[in-house]
């Protein structure tokens, strides 16, 4: 009778749990180990605040708050208005499923008109968490394939049994809900009140401009606009002349 192969990381949680010394805080005892098999520990996230986010707002603020993600829990922080360097100081608990899992928080600007504008995000497995120690994380683009603009700074505590941790490991890990994306979004609506703005801008001061001129507000000026004005016309004239003969020319007899 053959033995099936062991996996792994069960073995490695195994011989850290019973090779680790009991602590008071973060050590779940052994023999809770195969007691409700959902849940392998817990996570603690403090989002203490960030700094220098995307202006999202036509003046130059943003109205922030943070979405923290585990799986499928989710929660929010309050949103803090008109600040590109807010601060929430919010601690948020979850139950850790699968210690393979990846902590994501989230930063949005609130829109009360439109669903919430995407500022940046941070991914964060949780096996790599030092305990306790406060951390500032560059904001990434929604992908996670660049950087965006500012930093978030999280103190994170992840506490786990590692037998559970193990046995889980052999369980497919959960399905992650997928949202649908917002149709419309208000960094594009942003890009383009801009732009419509600067054209409108340069109409209107085209037509002070045309308007001096015709006023004489400044002598130089007006003249100097006449005379490209008739350099044009004549250009234009000898143009369709030269145009007319080069067609008589080319004319077969």
């Amino acid at each position: 009778m053959k033995c099936q192969a062991i996996d792994p990381t069960f073995s490695f949680l195994l011989i850290h749990t019973l090779l680790t010394p009991p602590h008071p805080v973060t050590f779940q005892s052994l023999w809770r180990s195969f007691q409700n098999l959902k849940d392998v520990g817990v996570v603690q996230v403090k989002v203490i605040r960030a700094e220098g986010l995307m202006a999202a707002d036509v003046t130059g603020k943003s109205d922030p708050f943070c979405v923290v993600e585990l799986s499928n829990d989710r929660l929010q922080t309050h949103t803090v208005y008109k600040n590109l360097n807010p601060e929430w100081n919010k601690v948020f608990t979850f139950n850790v499923k699968d210690i393979h899992s990846v902590l994501e928080v989230s930063v949005y600007d609130e829109d009360r008109d439109r669903s919430a504008d995407f500022l940046g995000k941070v991914a964060i497995p949780l096996l790599n968490i030092q305990n306790g120690e406060r951390k500032a994380y560059a904001l990434k683009s929604k992908e996670l394939t660049g950087p965006t603009k500012g930093v978030i700074f999280l103190e994170i505590d992840v506490i786990f049994n590692a037998v559970k941790a193990g046995l889980r490991t052999l369980i497919p890990m959960e399905q992650k809900y997928m949202e649908e994306e917002p149709r419309v979004s208000k960094q594009l609506l942003l890009r383009n009140f801009y732009r419509v703005r600067r054209c409108i801008l340069f109409l209107i001061n085209t037509g002070y401009y045309i308007n001096s001129c015709f006023e004489w507000e400044s002598p130089q000026r007006s003249i100097c606009a006449f005379v490209v004005r008739d350099l044009s016309k004549t250009n234009e004239h000898v143009s369709q002349q030269v145009s007319k003969a080069a067609s008589i020319l080319w004319t077969p007899v």
